[in-house]
């Protein structure tokens, strides 16, 4: 049995975070080794990427792990209001484009659990934002 610990320093050398220009703010995210298919990561309203260390480790065994800081939380850029629940999706339509830049498993805390799909399907109108649940 392998025992998983969050390591803070072993998962900022396995999962570096970056930045991408998004067209209204620069979104802040980390990513892991390409270890298969895309899992972007989507952390709860007040959260940020880091939320998701205790499962990055291990998700990242099997897939290519981005977890995103969504506008206004983490490292990432703000605007002036823009906060409503439907001003979100238009950062993670445009990172799943321009850095994923394929159909990618999406995978969120709190509201984001339940709408993900809906929202980033609707605005999209690619096919990006597809997974399970």
């Amino acid at each position: 049995m392998v025992r998983y610990i969050c390591n803070r320093k072993y998962l900022m050398n396995r999962f570096p975070e970056k930045k991408f220009a998004a067209d209204m703010i620069e979104v802040n995210y980390a990513e892991g080794p390409d270890n298969g298919p895309p899992m972007v990561l989507i952390h709860g309203l007040g959260g940020r990427w880091t939320s998701w260390e205790p499962v990055m480790g291990r998700f990242g065994e099997r897939w290519h792990v981005y977890a995103i800081d969504l506008r206004g939380h983490g490292d990432s850029g703000r605007v002036p209001g823009g906060y409503e629940f439907s001003d979100y999706p238009g950062e993670v339509i445009e990172f799943l484009r321009n850095v994923v830049g394929k159909p990618a498993y999406l995978v969120g805390h709190s509201a984001w659990r339940r709408r993900r799909r809906w929202y980033v399907c609707k605005r999209s109108r690619t096919g990006y934002g597809g997974g399970a649940g």
